[in-house]
């Protein structure tokens, strides 16, 4: 019985996991946090966005009531928890359903807005056919924890969708339990108990807490591990094949920790971008900020 229920749940998996043709061109994702309005530095992030990368499908994804207006780009909401901590967004950027709303892309380009990008050179990054890049992690005085010099971040990184549900599967198929727990936890019907357990708090105080507690219980069953170490580690165990770009183009690509090296590695050249470039060295990043 139990390897009945285990082949009908793998059968289900995949079937939520095809996607028949690959889609074409790219859709970039700008994650926002909890608050309700944009920092000076968010500002500047994502006027350098509109200006080299603003011809792009840009989808700005959000909590349920935040009032950030998108100007001309799209707003999509999701459930609260998937904000707040990289562990909680993480949970959405795990889930098969995530990148199924993109189907019709081939990439998603992940832009935080703690990012900036310096040139329109996207197009040529998707042509290079990488499953994964980000900015790349190194050995350094601003991150000495690092342990071998690899890719990478995924504040401001390029995944292959249909390489991304593939991984996925491939995981779900492993840890079906995750796989129908975040099924659950995602559903609507879910999201309206959770939205009437908040207005009605004190409706019964017993029923109320038990609710939480399954929740909290569910919650506490996912994956809790960073996207980008996902993408960059645990993908390549899952399939081999799973193409992470190298450090050498990595570094072409973004900046994050000591960018005053990673020039240097670069040839003395600036990057398409740069991910937590008001974290480290920002005087280094200033003569290289849209006025």
């Amino acid at each position: 019985m139990f390897k009945i229920i285990r082949f009908l749940s793998n059968k289900f998996i995949e079937k939520t996991a095809i996607i028949k043709r690959e889609g074409s061109g790219v859709a970039i994702i700008v994650p926002l946090s909890l608050s309700n309005y944009l920092s000076n530095d968010e500002i500047i992030s994502l006027k350098h966005l509109n200006d080299h990368l603003g011809r792009h499908s840009i989808y700005f994804i959000a909590p349920e009531g935040c009032t950030i207006s998108p100007g001309r780009h799209t707003m999509m909401f999701f459930q609260k928890r998937y904000f707040g901590s990289t562990i909680s967004h993480g949970k959405l950027l795990r889930s098969i359903r995530f990148y199924m709303l993109f189907k019709k892309f081939k990439y998603i380009f992940f832009y935080h807005l703690d990012s900036l990008v310096f040139s329109s050179d996207l197009d040529r990054w998707c042509d290079r056919d990488f499953d994964y890049i980000g900015s790349p992690w190194l050995q350094c005085a601003d991150s000495p924890w690092v342990a071998h010099a690899r890719i990478g971040n995924g504040g401001f990184a390029l995944l292959k969708i249909q390489s991304a549900v593939k991984i996925l599967s491939k995981y779900y198929q492993h840890k079906q339990h995750v796989y129908w727990i975040e099924y659950i936890i995602a559903s609507k019907i879910t999201s309206i108990l959770c939205e009437f357990m908040r207005i009605f708090p004190g409706m019964n105080q017993t029923m109320t807490a038990r609710f939480w507690k399954f929740m909290n219980t569910l919650d506490d069953q996912l994956l809790n591990q960073n996207n980008d170490i996902f993408w960059s580690d645990v993908a390549t165990r899952l399939d081999p094949s799973f193409h992470v770009a190298s450090f050498e183009d990595g570094v072409a690509f973004a900046f994050e920790a000591c960018p005053e090296d990673c020039f240097v590695m670069n040839n003395y050249q600036i990057p398409f971008g740069c991910h937590a470039w008001n974290k480290y060295n920002k005087i280094f990043w200033d003569y290289y900020i849209l006025k």
